[in-house]
């Protein structure tokens, strides 16, 4: 009796294995047709803002020329949510060039919210480490200054360490597991149920009733009727105030709140070109919530539709804040720096084109190829600076801009640009065509 249950558990671990065996093996057969070649495979806690990816052009070839891609969001991909490097413009350069049978390593060390001065630091930081391997940059592409409003020196930028995604990768290989097509299917399961059955009563809950809350303030702005909107938004104020109180103090879910609340009123409004509206109905909703001045989505927000309108003046904004007590450093810098907007504006635009100088400098004495790219966002007055930088120095020069406003005068913005004024998927690959014909320009 006990040997005949010895053996139906042994069968049935033998059949199990067996069914666990085929199962991996047609899911690496329809992987191998599915999948796009590249370096980086999925990596448990990996994040691309903390690290620099690699791709090349070919299969890994033994020899290639590198192009280093710096900049802030639009490099790094910093909208495009899961996967999103695969949809980066770097990324994408890599498979156009690919297609060119050209041998290269693209390098992404872009970083969001990266500044002029940032670059700069990163790209000194990079040759020193990279001079004398194959990584050592032949081309760089920059596109970068729009977040320089928020930092003026290096080091108020997050830390961010060089690491090559082929260790990882080597380091995740010593570990089976974690290539087994099995687990990474265990893995999506796992993080689809956490997402449906944990967070649901936490953070996610919240943001899904803020969406359903603000759908009639969404409405009358698609009808063109901001002053209705305008109203909906003190009855919206309240139910806010309860989500903030139900939250019981737990300040990562009231900050998931008050960010979702304000890009339901930016969005609407910036899809339209109506950034005095945005900026208004975000000056409205602060008179009840206070502590919206303390999330560092509704100071962004705040400062970019304030460069694109002219209703509201940088003084009147300023005496709002005079009025709200925080013990936030980066509130009370922001505060400051609204309090004298004019001379401060001058100061980031005079530091941003002495930093430009050190760059062109620097990558000529390395020999250094320099693509430089405006933004296909209307960032009118970073855009004025690039242009400045290449009419002084005749550096290779991308026109994003008059690219985009031309297919959005035609086709609409939505197509092209998000609506945070970062580029959509198809915008990306625009800007990386833009970007392999100049290298291949370059090369000739």
């Amino acid at each position: 009796m006990g040997k005949s249950y010895v053996l139906k558990i042994g069968l049935s671990l033998l059949s199990l294995f067996a069914s666990l065996l085929l199962l991996e093996g047609g899911m690496r057969t329809v992987g191998h047709f599915l999948k796009e070649k590249q370096v980086l495979p999925i990596i448990p806690g990996y994040d691309s803002d903390s690290n620099y990816e690699s791709y090349y052009s070919k299969k890994k070839p033994s020899q290639f020329t590198t192009i280093v891609a710096m900049g802030d969001s639009f490099t790094n991909g910093g909208n495009l949510g899961d996967l999103g490097w695969k949809k980066t413009y770097p990324y994408l350069l890599s498979k156009k060039l690919e297609r060119e049978e050209k041998n290269y390593a693209i390098v992404n060390l872009g970083l969001c919210e990266d500044t002029t001065l940032g670059v700069y630091t990163r790209l000194k930081e990079y040759y020193q480490k990279n001079k004398n391997t194959p990584k050592k940059p032949a081309i760089v592409s920059i596109l970068v200054g729009a977040a320089d409003i928020f930092h003026v020196r290096s080091d108020d930028l997050p830390s961010y360490q060089h690491i090559d995604p082929e260790a990882l990768y080597r380091e995740v290989q010593k570990d089976w597991v974690f290539n087994l097509r099995i687990y990474k299917m265990y893995r999506h399961i796992k993080l689809v149920l956490t997402h449906k059955y944990i967070l649901s009563e936490s953070s996610e809950k919240a943001n899904l009733d803020v969406v359903e809350i603000m759908k009639p303030y969404t409405e009358e702005i698609k009808r063109g009727r901001p002053e209705k909107a305008k109203n909906i938004l003190n009855k919206t104020n309240s139910k806010i105030k309860a989500y903030i109180k139900r939250a019981d103090g737990n300040n990562e879910i009231i900050d998931e709140i008050l960010s979702v609340y304000t890009h339901s009123i930016v969005y609407p409004n910036v899809n339209l070109n109506h950034y005095g509206e945005a900026l208004d109905h975000l000056l409205e909703i602060q008179k009840e919530l206070p502590g919206l001045w303390d999330t560092h989505s509704f100071r962004y927000f705040v400062n970019q539709t304030f460069t694109k309108q002219s209703k509201h003046g940088a003084q009147h904004i300023s005496s709002l804040m005079q009025k709200i007590e925080s013990q936030k450093p980066r509130f009370n810098a922001f505060k400051k720096k609204f309090k004298n907007r004019s001379a401060y504006e001058e100061a980031v635009r005079v530091n941003r084109l002495k930093v430009w100088d050190q760059i062109i400098l620097f990558a000529k004495e390395k020999n250094i190829k320099l693509i430089i790219q405006n933004y296909p966002s209307d960032y009118y007055e970073v855009n004025q600076d690039l242009q400045k930088v290449i009419t002084k120095h005749g550096v290779p020069f991308i026109d994003n801009h008059s690219q985009f406003k031309m297919l959005i005068s035609k086709e609409g913005r939505t197509k092209y640009l998000a609506d945070d004024d970062h580029a959509t998927p198809l915008g990306y690959r625009m800007i990386s065509e833009n970007v392999k014909n100049k290298v291949l320009d370059l090369d000739k």
